[in-house]
């Protein structure tokens, strides 16, 4: 597929001198209002329907005031689509914030807790938060899923503003905090955090990615953003120090070791979130971390070693050779190479990357290219997905936007706190366009999101949404296309401890193209999804076939004809070619 190099002159940073950052923003704004006034031409059947409140997903997230007062209230928090229980429907779960002191403890005299919601199977949910044993309030920011003891039962771990927590699926619907016993309680500001095996002994490792040094009681300074520009602002990320991010190391006996400076961490980097993929497809995982202002870290794995390369890779910053805010984050192969490419999103006055990998590790930013930065410049992006949302055989991409300040719109004709959320529905040929004002009401409104999980709800085969929105209800969003037999589920299942096959590629072979990915429940922003790979189909793929590479490193190779959901087992050990028969 062809490709047109980006400019390498993009406007995307407001830290520059005042001047050029000045004339920048007026140019880039009046680009986005001139194009914001022409209508798309896309014809597109798909529509989403907020169904929180009529199916019993009541939750409203709190971030401890009626108005924001320092920067631990702008983050917001994630949620997760997973099935707890086993009963083959996804289930909800939504992280909550808290109350605080001016010293940072959890107020008793006020509180508010996490949601856990169980799907019923008919169109409605049941909230068991305290049935299943999410009893203890935190200031929470984010959740992964994960089977970190190879029991087959889907655990949590929530990173919060305070200590973390390891909840233990018991796999009868309740959780056991085991957070003490695991040694995965981290006090420090916790954000996004990922399961993955980087050491290749089977088990499932955990990563988790730290902030800023933050005290609540520093809230009534003002900002350096404030002596610049004039305008009284909280501190922002800037105004503190990083803190080091945790790799833990899953010893196979419920406990895991901090090995983060034994592997080759690096220190100096404010993370929001976290991806692991085999970018480099050698057969063991990756990992890229989003920093805050900072450059982002792009470790590549040798062998257990994980070595930093991020500015080799053309990763840690943008296009002009700067940090950027680094958010949400989610991977895809979006040009059919079998490499995997990765998408980031970031504050207002900088567009997204997407950064094109070329391979050895070298990406590009092909965001323009793509049509993937329209309207970027005025938004602020967190949760991201490329889904196939429309079924038509091409991914599309979900990005979440809401602002950090406020009362941004008091000093701001064009820039608004709550910001309307997009959907890039992609062509197949290389090309994004937005059509969040053609797929319903819910998406037309304006909100302050932050957190998205993605997933399957009433198992009729199209993709679904869960949204955190910072300081508001959340959104179910339930995809409404008309009924197709056009999509393909493809579910693996390994050998204890990893069963569910994370870090497994995928590549299934279609008549016009092919689509590789790997299994993973993280990506999106400080959320977790659905680990089943969906996809689209079109009217030509009535059949196929795909191969698998198993995190073991075997390889397997399965057909499909006329198949809605397959579930591929891992082969025995002692055989390449034997594979368990798909379902």
């Amino acid at each position: 597929m062809p490709f047109t190099s980006p400019s390498s002159t993009t406007v995307s940073d407001y830290r520059r001198p005042t001047r050029f950052r000045h004339l920048a923003g007026l140019a880039g704004l009046l680009v986005v209002l001139i194009s914001s006034d022409v209508e798309s031409q896309t014809e597109t059947g798909l529509r989403f329907t907020d169904i929180a409140t009529e199916s019993g997903v009541k939750f409203s997230h709190n971030f401890g005031a009626d108005q924001l007062e320092h920067v631990l209230m702008t983050t917001g928090s994630g949620c997760a689509l997973f099935d707890y229980d086993g009963d083959g429907w996804l289930d909800a779960f939504l992280v909550n914030g808290t109350f605080l002191d001016e010293h940072g403890r959890r107020r008793r005299d006020k509180i508010t807790r996490h949601g856990l919601f169980r799907n019923r199977g008919d169109g409605t949910f049941e909230k068991v938060t305290r049935q299943a044993g999410f009893v203890e309030p935190t200031y929470g920011q984010g959740v992964t899923c994960g089977d970190y003891d190879g029991d087959g039962h889907v655990d949590l771990y929530l990173t919060n503003y305070g200590a973390n927590k390891l909840y233990r699926n018991r796999g009868d619907g309740t959780f056991e905090d085991v957070t003490e016993r695991s040694g995965t309680g981290d006090t420090r500001w916790s954000t996004g955090a990922v399961f993955f095996d980087y050491d290749g002994d089977g088990d499932l490792d955990l990563f988790v990615a730290n902030y800023v040094q933050f005290q609540p009681d520093s809230k009534a300074h003002a900002s350096a953003l404030s002596k610049r520009t004039g305008f009284r602002f909280f501190p922002g990320p800037r105004d503190y120090e990083a803190e080091e991010d945790v790799l833990y190391r899953n010893d196979g006996d419920g406990t895991f070791t901090d090995v983060g400076r034994e592997v080759g961490l690096a220190s100096g980097g404010k993370g929001l979130n976290a991806v692991a993929a085999d970018f480099d497809d050698d057969g063991d995982p990756d990992l890229f971390v989003a920093n805050d202002a900072t450059p982002n870290f792009f470790y590549r794995n040798d062998g257990g070693k994980l070595v930093e390369i991020a500015l080799q890779s053309r990763t840690a910053y943008d296009p002009d050779g700067v940090e950027t805010a680094a958010m949400g984050v989610d991977i895809a192969d979006l040009d059919g190479d079998a490499r995997l490419d990765l998408y980031v999103t970031n504050m207002v006055f900088e567009f997204n990357n997407l950064y094109r990998n070329r391979g050895d590790l070298v990406f590009d930013d092909v965001t323009r290219a793509f049509g993937l930065d329209e309207d970027n410049y005025r938004h602020v992006g967190w949760a991201t997905r490329f889904e196939d949302f429309d079924l038509d055989g091409n991914l599309d991409c979900f990005v979440a936007n809401g602002h950090v300040v406020d009362y941004v719109e008091g000093f701001s004709q064009s820039i608004t706190y709550g910001q309307q959320n997009m959907l890039f529905l992609g062509d197949g040929r290389g090309r994004f366009e937005n059509v969040a004002n053609q797929v319903g009401e819910c998406f037309g409104n304006k909100r302050v999101s932050r957190g998205a999980a993605f997933g399957d709800i009433d198992n009729d085969g199209d993709i679904d949404l869960l949204i955190s929105n910072s300081g508001g209800r959340a959104e179910l969003l339930r995809n409404d296309l008309p009924p197709t037999d056009r999509w393909l589920k493809l579910r693996l299942r390994g050998p204890a401890p990893n069963v569910f096959a994370i870090g497994a590629r995928v590549t299934v072979f279609l008549a016009q193209r092919r689509h590789t990915t790997e299994v993973r429940f993280s990506s999106s922003y400080l959320s977790s999804s659905d680990p089943t790979i969906h996809l689209g189909l079109g009217a030509e793929d009535s059949e196929g076939r795909l191969e698998v590479r198993w995190p073991s490193g075997q390889r397997s190779e399965h057909r499909w004809q006329k198949a809605k959901v397959i579930t591929i087992e891992a082969p025995e050990p002692q055989s390449e070619d034997r594979s368990a028969q798909d379902r």
